[in-house]
């Protein structure tokens, strides 16, 4: 993992009890590292009794209307996966702290999601860079590999998601 690298626990096809279980493997490994941030995917509860860094939606997952920052702890981290325009301006309304642009490129585990490729995100960057949909920084997310991660740094992303990178490191 690079430094200063954000984990996010993703595994919605487990059951509670077992992604209870890989939760608290990831944190086991991820300790040996001060660096690493640990977000876990869609559950707030999990998050908090976990005591992990965060929590990551998608404009696909069912909200709060709000969230109250105050209510959670010091530094916790909110991402949220924006999958179009819209979505940028539901992660202002709930104050995420960063927002994952998806899907850049075409991605294996979401091989049937429209693509933005990197001409969109371009667009979408600069346009809510204008708009101000969403202050903090976008990451890109969705298919990114070494060849392409080369190509987004060019563009000024600050960050990125990866499944495919990592596997083929």
């Amino acid at each position: 993992m690079p430094k200063n690298a954000i984990i996010i626990i993703r595994e919605y096809d487990l059951s509670q009890a077992q992604r209870l279980i890989f939760a608290k493997e990831i944190f086991k490994s991820a300790k040996k590292r001060s660096d690493l941030k640990i977000l876990i995917g869609k559950d707030l509860q999990l998050a908090l009794a976990l005591k992990a860094d965060g929590v990551h939606f998608s404009n696909h997952d069912k909200l709060p209307i709000q969230i109250n920052k105050k209510n959670f702890p010091k530094n916790f981290i909110f991402s949220f996966a924006c999958h179009d325009v819209l979505a940028l301006k539901i992660a202002k309304k709930i104050k995420a702290d960063f927002a994952f642009l998806s899907p850049i490129f075409p991605t294996t585990s979401h091989d049937d999601a429209k693509i933005f490729n990197r001409f969109n995100f371009v667009k979408i960057a600069v346009e809510n860079k204008k708009q101000s949909y969403f202050n903090p920084p976008l990451f890109a997310l969705g298919g990114v590999n070494k060849q392409n991660l080369k190509t987004l740094q060019k563009l000024g992303i600050k960050g990125f998601g990866a499944i495919d990178y990592f596997i083929n490191l």
